[in-house]
């Protein structure tokens, strides 16, 4: 059986989706779950004016923030001083990036 994985990097304020077939037994759990991320960030009451691309890349920016070195607390920090965002909102929005998106980085 055969998956397709979506990969995707950040672009301006969308994304750029790259599509790769994988065998399933190659895709690890702790992979990125974009589907998830939107459901999630959806039954959380986010909403994005740019829609679900500009949701989905500030996403992937929050995880390579943590990638580089920048703690969740303190990028929970980061997107609460620069957004509507309250700071639960924005320690929610990271935690279910987090979780969703970049797994590897728990």
């Amino acid at each position: 059986m055969r998956r397709s994985l979506v990969r995707a990097a950040t672009v301006g304020t969308g994304a750029l989706a790259i599509f790769v077939t994988l065998p399933t037994s190659l895709i690890e759990v702790g992979r990125a779950d974009e589907y998830s991320f939107l459901e999630d960030m959806e039954a959380a009451g986010f909403s994005n004016e740019g829609g679900n691309g500009a949701e989905i890349g500030l996403g992937y920016h929050i995880c390579g923030e943590i990638a580089a070195g920048t703690s969740p607390v303190q990028a929970a920090r980061e997107l609460w001083l620069n957004s509507k965002l309250n700071e639960f909102e924005a320690a929610q929005f990271v935690r279910i990036a987090i979780r969703d998106l970049c797994p590897e980085n728990v």
